[in-house]
Formats: C-alpha cells, structure tokens, sequence
C-alpha cells in the first residue's frame, strides 16, 4: 500500500514540477525573467518542506564540519590572497579585513559545492534508474528512502532556492573590499598624523593606505609613510 501511495505522490511531484517549469518557461518568453524564478523557487521551497526534518539532520551531522574544515578555510586564505593581490597589501597587515571578505568567497564555494552536487545526483538517478530494471522494487524503494538519496533528488530545488545568495555577490564585491579594508585602518599609526575621521592601512614598510573619510566607498589612495621621511 505504501508502495503504491509512494508512486502516486512521485506521479503529482513530477507533474506538478512540470507544470511550474511550463508556466516559467511562458513567463520568460514574455519577458518576465523574475516572475518565472519566483515560480520554480516558491515550487522548490515547497517540494523540500516534507525533507526539512532529513535536511536538519544532515546539516547538524556532516554539513557544519564539512563548513568548518573545508569552506571557512579555504575561503578565508583565498580572502589573503585577493586583498593582497587587489591592493598589495603585505599579508602581516591584514588581520580582520581577510574574515569579512571571506564571506563572498564562502557563499561562492558553497555554490561551486551545490553544483557539483547536482551533477553527482544526476548520476545517482540515473544509477538507480539503471538499477531499477534488474534489482527488485523493494530494494530500490529502500535505496530511494535512504536519507543521503532523498535529499539529492531534491538538489535541483535546493540549487535554485540559493540562487539569491550569489546575485548579489556581483554589486556588493567590489564596495564590500574598500569597506574590509577599513577594519583594519588604525587613527593612530607612523603613516600618517592624526587627524579627524582619518585612518591609515600600512601597506608595506615604505606606503600606507590612507581613509579619508574613514567611512566611504571610494577606494583609498596610497601616501608615503611619515616613518621614512
């Protein structure tokens, strides 16, 4: 019986997945790119309410540590690396701006992850599609059940509901360095005297990046260290 509700409520899915990629694809031919996304992310979001108790699961098991060991560290040293190729600035001066910028290159990392992801499910399904015509109906139901291959029938879902994570990563990139960079800019410094709403970013031991006003946009010039004069 649970097998035969499964098929049915597997039938409405796919033909209620459908009609939501056909409505999509009506509004982009008008020219309504934004309501066709809206569509197939308000579908997506409700096709992963029944697997949020499986969705909670996982991440509290094995995606918190997978965050810690691999994305908040590779993208904490990719931050280095940008700040001191966009603005040479020596590694040694940068001490808090690098924890901010990492925040772009985390969501970005996450994306890349959630894509390769889909892939890999695509082949799961196509795997166990494969497996369907030789092993009997109950060991795939059981393989379809398995938590780790429910959630991956879902990563298409999962893909386009965090597609407004990585939008707006193209408007704030740039405006989020110049602001990083004032974490770490001191009133008080040998690169320049003080003076009000100014700060100062050494850059290497000759050069200093020099904010004013210490909140802005703009990115900062570049002034000789009073140090060395």
């Amino acid at each position: 019986m649970n097998s035969v509700n499964d098929k049915r409520q597997r039938r409405y899915n796919f033909l209620a997945t459908l009609f939501l990629y056909f409505i999509s694809f009506v509004s982009i031919y008008c020219g309504y790119v934004w309501v066709a996304y809206g569509i197939i992310f308000l579908g997506g979001f409700i096709g992963l309410i029944p697997e949020w108790g499986n969705i909670k699961n996982i991440l509290n098991k094995y995606f918190k540590k997978f965050y810690q060991l691999i994305i908040l560290s590779i993208s904490y040293i990719i931050s280095i690396k940008c700040l001191n190729y966009s603005f040479e600035i020596e590694s040694d001066y940068l001490i808090y701006s690098p924890w901010l910028i990492s925040i772009i290159f985390q969501i970005s990392l996450f994306f890349s992850f959630l894509i390769v992801w889909v892939f890999i499910s695509s082949i799961i399904s196509v795997l166990i599609y494969f497996l369907s015509q030789f092993l009997p109906g109950s060991w795939i139901e059981k393989i379809n059940n398995y938590p780790f291959v429910r959630l991956s029938n879902n990563s298409i879902s999962i893909l386009i509901i965090t597609l407004p994570l990585i939008v707006p990563l193209y408007y704030i990139c740039n405006p989020l360095l110049n602001i990083a960079l004032r974490i770490d800019a001191y009133a008080t410094s040998d690169c320049g005297e003080i003076k009000p709403n100014t700060a100062y970013l050494r850059r290497n031991d000759k050069e200093c990046y020099i904010f004013s006003p210490w909140f802005s946009l703009e990115k900062p010039k570049i002034i000789l260290s009073i140090k060395d004069k």
